[in-house]
């Protein structure tokens, strides 16, 4: 499992200093949605929201491999998600997005992949 976790902490760090406008507003937006779900208690949809606000960065990252391992181990830490967003811990997801959002407006490369690593080292921590 460690060994997946530097790939979308990657991702990051490629896709921040290439991050768009149209980027920051799809990334806020799926935050909108993740914390819509929260409210409803909706673990699958904030599954989805969670979804699709990291791929934006795996998108702009440009990098097919790192999108095809992610795309490999996510229904292995897809369980841990649902348990994780399904309890009161989700609400830390919210401000977790907001900070790597921060960063990527901010195009820093290093300290988006540090925010991302720190989101996947607390769901590594649940295992």
């Amino acid at each position: 499992m460690w060994k997946a976790r530097p790939r979308p902490t990657l991702a990051a760090r490629l896709a921040a200093p290439e991050t768009t406008a149209d980027d920051l507003a799809a990334m806020r937006a799926a935050n909108e949605a993740f914390i819509q779900a929260l409210d409803a208690n909706d673990a699958v949809a904030a599954l989805a929201a969670d979804d699709r606000f990291h791929a934006v960065a795996v998108h702009r990252c440009g990098d097919s491999a790192i999108e095809a391992t992610i795309g490999r181990f996510t229904p292995v830490v897809r369980r841990l998600e649902h348990q994780r967003f399904a309890s009161p811990a989700a609400r830390h997801s919210v401000a977790r997005h907001q900070q790597i959002i921060e960063t990527c407006e901010q195009r820093d490369g290093p300290l988006a992949a540090r925010r991302v690593d720190e989101a996947w080292c607390t769901l590594l921590r649940e295992l």
